[in-house]
């Protein structure tokens, strides 16, 4: 299962790292709703006046398209409670702020709907998943880091 950043990493230069995109392509891929109405909601918030709008929103658009229904997998209401309450508590701890909140109440969605699925989730976002394996510590998680693009 895909995390959000792993979308939006895929779509900038340099793209994925290449053993990540490797793996991607060659396994049948689950998507987290919870990442699809991320990038469904970056669609809807693009100004269409705007003169970039059009190249960031195709490939939103083309990946959302892209995804097979029957590929989607939405957290099971017990997954909505666990989420929720972890995310508290991280805020809490952290200190939190309203957007961050939202941000580790996403990342726990899609932690424990990949735990559901018995999948793994792939993300880039070491610093919330670190907090939320203290939870969930059997859960399957591949971290990645994003290589930078090349100043040449």
């Amino acid at each position: 299962m895909l995390d959000t950043t792993v979308y939006l990493d895929a779509f900038k230069a340099p793209g994925l790292p290449a053993s990540i995109a490797t793996l991607v392509a060659r396994n049948i891929v689950l998507h987290s709703a919870i990442a699809c109405a991320g990038l469904a909601v970056s669609v809807g918030h693009l100004d269409r006046a705007h003169p970039g709008t059009a190249a960031h929103r195709a490939p939103l658009v083309e990946a959302l398209s892209r995804m097979a229904p029957t590929r989607i997998v939405a957290p099971s209401p017990d997954a909505w409670t666990e989420a929720a309450l972890i995310a508290g508590i991280i805020a809490r701890i952290q200190g939190y702020q309203r957007e961050s909140r939202r941000e580790v109440l996403h990342d726990a969605l899609m932690l424990l709907t990949a735990a559901e699925a018995s999948a793994t989730l792939i993300s880039r976002n070491v610093r919330h998943m670190d907090l939320l394996l203290r939870f969930r510590p059997g859960a399957q998680v591949l971290l990645y880091d994003r290589p930078e693009a090349s100043t040449r």
